[in-house]
């Protein structure tokens, strides 16, 4: 499987079964579902589905442990990505499956599909791995396991979703949607999803499965009960650290964005990696004098001379108390912004990069950025929710086929920019919801006609 590497996300994937939430993880929380069957399932034929948004890479990352024993003695079985990101499922020497291909996509939604049936006479039958629909042939090792073996899974111990309680480490960072455990079946990917029109891969109503009496079905539509199990078996899963704040608008059908972990190239200051979390949404900084700072861009670009109003708010935070807050944003060229020269306050780009300087931010303050694209693009920049700076085009910004991203700069180690695009992190978790002009988002200010940029509104002005 070759990575999917792209620069914007141009538009819908909706066909007309609408996943709406999705539940965020920030792997620093240590969040995560946990459950502990009352009897034994089938332990031999099962399937799991599930939606994930990948935030932070390059570092072990589970979907779920079955089963609290020894792995080496394969009373464990886990499904994880590795920390070189392929995805890994094993349980001991007895079964493993390890991926080639490295799942490095952090701004598309990955639909994974693992069903097993040990019963089958046919070794290459008893584990298949569906990627996006499409079975997974290509393995760095791939070793069946016995005839009627028995997995851990659906035995009477404690499952835990997004994490690795028995060694407590490596929980998820990003988002998981439509999570479905089925015990008792062997289902291939058409039962959960199908190709649209445009040959992209997306979800379908699953709640037709017969689930079987450890199924579980957690769509994530009631935000003041996450774990609530919706399959019929009332398998009610105890979340852990996890509250209405970390229910998102961030789908497989409403895809949004966030910042982009590969953007690595815009780094000035060594945090191209370790500066990203909450499901690379905070943007945490670096350095301490000069132009020296971490950067980022999202995942979703906009060409400024078509149509669309986009906006977007950062949070300003500092977990090291200091007094200056060095945190630049705005919108800006890939070719544009990748530059060492920085400011600490707001930016918008032109051929060149042009400044107004204000007072440092303090802590808490957040900001808002307005793009109103067209002939004669505008950048509005607000400060908790006045007007500081408009910027209207110059003689240098010449219409182009380039698009613009929104980005963010943080210097100082300790402080932190929070990004929201209608998909807010606990971090930066909002006091006010208000959403945009087609109801999409949660923001801490009124949006002033922008859009949030999520593929449902790209696809209403492409």
């Amino acid at each position: 499987m070759e990575t999917l590497q792209r620069l914007h996300n141009r538009g819908s994937i909706s066909t007309g079964y609408d996943v709406d939430h999705s539940t965020a993880f920030d792997f620093t929380r240590t969040e995560y579902y946990h459950w502990t069957p009352s009897s034994d399932g089938n332990r031999r034929t099962w399937t799991y589905s599930a939606w994930i948004k990948r935030g932070r890479l390059t570092r072990n990352n589970y979907l779920w442990n079955h089963g609290t024993g020894d792995y080496n003695q394969y009373d464990r079985t886990l499904l994880k990505f590795n920390s070189d990101d392929t995805l890994y499922f094993g349980g001991g020497s007895a079964y493993l499956l390890k991926t080639n291909g490295k799942f490095l996509d952090c701004a598309a939604w990955y639909h994974i599909v693992l069903a097993c049936d040990t019963t089958s006479g046919t070794a290459g039958n008893r584990l298949k791995l569906y990627i996006n629909g499409v079975q997974e042939t290509d393995f760095h090792t791939n070793t069946a396991p016995d005839q009627n073996f028995d997995f851990a899974v659906n035995r009477a111990q404690k499952q835990t979703y997004f994490y690795n309680s028995t060694d407590s480490s490596d929980p998820h960072d990003g988002n998981a949607s439509e999570v479905i455990m089925v015990d008792g079946q062997q289902l291939g990917p058409e039962s959960f999803g199908e190709f649209n029109s445009d040959g992209v891969w997306v979800p379908i109503d699953p709640s037709g499965i017969t689930f079987g009496t450890n199924g579980i079905y957690m769509n994530f539509e009631n935000g003041s009960d996450l774990g609530n199990d919706v399959s019929g078996n009332d398998n009610d899963l105890t979340k852990v650290s996890l509250d209405a704040t970390d229910h998102s608008e961030d789908s497989p059908t409403n895809n949004f964005c966030t910042l982009d972990f590969n953007s690595g190239y815009l780094q000035v200051h060594a945090v191209a990696t370790t500066g990203f979390t909450g499901g690379n949404l905070l943007r945490q900084g670096s350095g301490s004098s000069g132009n020296n700072g971490s950067a980022a861009i999202g995942t979703v670009g906009i060409n400024p001379f078509e149509s669309g109003i986009w906006y977007f708010e950062v949070e300003v935070s500092s977990t090291n108390n200091g007094s200056s807050l060095d945190v630049g944003y705005g919108w800006g060229a890939q070719s544009i912004v990748n530059s060492s020269n920085r400011d600490n306050n707001y930016f918008y780009a032109d051929n060149s990069i042009r400044y107004v300087t204000q007072t440092a931010h303090a802590a808490g303050d957040i900001q808002s950025v307005l793009l109103t694209c067209g002939t004669t693009p505008t950048i509005k920049f607000y400060r908790n929710d006045g007007l500081i700076h408009t910027a209207t085009h110059g003689s240098n910004w010449t219409a182009r086929d380039e698009y613009y991203f929104p980005y963010v700069w943080v210097k100082g180690s300790g402080n932190e920019g929070i990004m929201n695009f209608g998909n807010p992190i606990q971090e930066g978790a909002v006091s006010s919801a208000n959403s945009d002009p087609s109801g999409f988002g949660a923001f801490e200010f009124d949006t002033k006609s922008g859009y949030a940029l999520c593929s449902k509104n790209i696809g209403e002005f492409t």
